[in-house]
This record gives structure tokens, sequence and C-alpha cells, in this order.
């Protein structure tokens, strides 16, 4: 049924719900054009509500899966792959998944796997020789692994490759060297007792530093090299710290003062049971004589260089869990007094650097995120100390009048926190393309 004549306001107020509205005053043609008006208001509203359409799914081939590898395609779900490894690895790495992979087992497997030896070669040559005397060498650098069989079959290898070779965790190494020059109102936070320090040569535990619980031991003075002059001796402390917040402090407060100096900060990554070597050191060039002759002198010097600084080996070990067996070995060392071992040919003297060195190893086990504290490392020396007024003191030949100088003795002591952290990686070679192998990430 049409309606010809215009809508009255109580039809238009009918057809927008007006609650107010009383349906009494409408006439019988009004009240069924307001019928057909709500029936084709609701029609409309259910076409614009959101209609979901779910379009095609891609599904990712092998290739996608594993955009890193080499794939060779003979046909309906027939695949080849290449995978490289170390070279002399390949033999045993095929025996592992032969002996894992059910894939590769029984009568009649679903895939194979052949090794060839140094198949992966690398060109070498001498970049920098003339261009038409250039020539270049192929060499083996690695093993080649050819898995073929189907989709399935491929997958099982290359995630049992990763799980088996790849998947154990690896653990960082966070090291902080801090040197520390001693007076007598600072106070170290690590202390053995104090018969240690008196009593050199024992050993005893229970340390009552401020920050740390630990033992420590002395070592009596000892010669430099080829030299029998006595050395000021020293004592060693290790700690344990389980309070994260309490150290971190300790260290904040540490770092803001003016005789304490960080030497460095270095993180390492290794596989467990792999040594890690930290090394902060500095090349200190002498002179070195062949020759000594008490009528000519020293003849035939050469240039030699001697490390100063601190260097760190760890390694580390995991048992269990998140327990972790470290073995530290720390090793400080500063030039020392310069030692007259003769005069050249034309008389002037030839000194020799002496090393100052200590020395710390020990064996500890701590859990993923604790701290070990190395100190007490304590380097002694004479320093030239000069004191002057201002202005007056640089000026020239008679800045002496208003100017010292005078040797003072400081001592200075290196502190090391060693921090292992577990690292959890996942497989390098993953189904999913989001998730490629971290090493940095926990």
């Amino acid at each position: 049924m049409s309606i010809t004549r215009p809508l009255s306001l109580g039809l238009l107020l009918a057809s927008l719900g007006c609650a107010q509205f009383q349906p009494s005053l409408l006439s019988d043609s009004e009240a069924t054009a307001a019928a057909i008006l709500a029936q084709e208001s609701e029609s409309t509203q259910e076409a614009l509500e959101p209609i979901a359409v779910s379009g095609p799914s891609i599904e990712q081939t092998i290739q996608d899966r594993f955009p890193y590898l080499r794939f060779i395609e003979h046909g309906e779900d027939d695949f080849s792959v290449i995978v490289v490894t170390p070279i002399d690895f390949g033999s045993i790495m095929s025996a592992r998944l032969v002996e894992f992979c059910s894939s590769l087992q029984g009568e009649a497997p679903s895939a194979s796997v052949k090794v060839v030896p140094g198949g992966g070669t690398a060109f070498s040559g001498n970049p920098e020789a003339n261009p038409w005397e250039a020539n270049s060498t192929m060499k083996p650098v690695e093993d080649l692994l050819v898995i073929r069989g189907t989709v399935e079959a491929i997958e099982e290898c290359l995630i049992f490759i990763d799980l088996f070779f790849n998947g154990g965790p690896q653990i960082e190494i966070q090291a902080e060297i801090l040197e520390l020059t001693i007076t007598d109102s600072f106070e170290r936070g690590v202390q053995p007792n104090g018969t240690l320090v008196e009593q050199l040569g024992n050993v005893g535990a229970d340390g009552n530093g401020p920050f740390f619980r630990g033992l420590g031991g002395g070592f009596p003075a000892t010669g430099v090299g080829d030299y029998s002059s006595d050395g000021p001796g020293g004592v060693f402390s290790l700690a344990w710290s389980n309070e994260n917040l309490q150290l971190e402090a300790y260290l904040q407060v540490l770092r803001g003062l003016e005789n304490v100096d960080v030497v460095s900060r270095p993180r390492i990554v290794t596989r467990n049971g792999i040594p890690a070597k930290i090394d902060s050191t500095e090349e200190v060039p002498y002179l070195s004589a062949s020759n000594i002759s008490s009528s000519t002198g020293i003849t035939g010097l050469t240039v030699k260089d001697k490390k100063a600084g601190v260097v760190l080996s760890v390694q580390p070990f995991l048992l269990g869990g998140d327990s972790i067996h470290l073995v530290i070995k720390a090793n400080a060392s500063r030039i020392g007094r310069n030692f007259d071992v003769g005069t050249d040919t034309t008389g002037r003297a030839i000194s020799i650097p002496s090393l100052n060195s200590r020395s710390a190893a020990t064996s500890v086990v701590v859990k993923s995120g604790q701290h070990v504290v190395i100190g007490g490392l304590n380097l002694r020396e004479e320093r030239l100390q000069t004191s002057k007024i201002p202005i007056l003191g640089d000026i020239p030949l008679l800045g002496w009048l208003f100017s010292s100088e005078e040797k003072v003795e400081a001592t200075t002591s290196v502190m090391i926190v060693i921090t292992p952290e577990i690292k959890t990686g996942r497989a390098s070679i993953s189904k999913f393309l989001d998730e490629i192998f971290d090493p940095f990430e926990n």
C-alpha cells in the first residue's frame, strides 16, 4: 500500500519512536504507515551493522618458515635443504640426527641425510697485491649437511638441530672494576677480620664489613722479577651479597667519591663451561738491554712493553636450575719504580720499570643475578706531590720559592664486582618469522 498524502506531525513522531506521543491520536492509515516506517528503520540499522568477512588464509611454505636456509624442491612434498656446520662437525651432527629423529629411522625412513665434508668453500687472496698479479684460491670453511624428505620430516630435523646444539642457555658475565685510593678517612665495604691484616699469611672467615660478609687472606711481600727488593704485601678478600639493592646503593656512593675511579664496566656473554676473559690493561714501553759490558756499557737496546692494569678471567658452569659455579682469577698490576741496570755507550743511565702485581684465584657457587665482590687487591706506590701558591708558583726561575715538593705514599685498592646472569634463548632456526634467536634476551 502506498501513501500519497504528506505525513502528519503525529505520524512523523511515531516513526521516530517518540514515547510522549499517544498512539490513540493516530488514524488507522497513519498507524499503518508508522509500522511500515519502523520496520524499514530496523532493516536499515541491521544493514549498517559491521559484517565480519573472513578472507582466505595464506599458508606459509617451508621456505617462508625457515628463510635463512637453502631449499631445493624436487616435487610435491619432496624437498632438500642444505645446512652448514663447522668444518669436521658434519659427521657428528649427522650421527645425532639419525639417533634421535624418527624420520631418519626404520626400514623406510621418510628422510635421508648426507654429509659433504668441506663442501662450503670461500675465496681467499691478497687484496693489497698488484691487480695484474693478484690471484685467489678456494679453501674449505664448512661442512654441508643435505637433508632430503617430506616437509614434516625436514621440520623435525631442523628443530632437533636447534634444540640439541643451540638450545643450551648462555651466561652473561657483568663486571665492574673500581680503583679506590685508600686514606685514613675512607672505609671500604669489603673487610676481612682485623687479625688478617696484622698476621699476613692467615686465612679466616666471617668478615664484618658494613655491606658484605666474606672470607679473606693475606700474603707476604715478595720481590718482583729479578729484583729482591721487598714489596708492600697485600690482603685479598672475597665477599657475597644477596641484597642487590644494598649493593647498588653502596656502589652508587662509591662512584660519587673523588678518590674512586670506575676503571671499566665490561659485559661478555659466553657459553656454559667456556672461559671468558676481560682485559683492561695498558702497554707501557721500555728499553731492554741485550748486551751488557763493563768496558763499553749497554749495547743492543730494544723496545719492549709491559702490560699493567686489570685482567679478569671467569669460567662459568651451570648447575641445576639457576646455580652457577664460577672459577675466577683476577690480576691487578701497576708500573712501579724504575731500577737502573747500567749505562749506555754515552754514559746515560738505563733503567727498567718494575711491575707491581697482585692476583687472586677462587671458586664459588652463586645464584643467577647474585653479586660476587673481590676486594683488597692493594697496591702501594710513592708519588711526587707538588704544592704551590697560585700564580706565584708559576713564575719562571722564581717559582720554586713559592712551591714545595714532597714524596707521599699512596695506597690504591682494586675492587671487582662480578654478576653472572643466565640468558635463555629460543631456537635460532624458528618455525615463525618473529621468533629469531637473540642471545641477549631473557
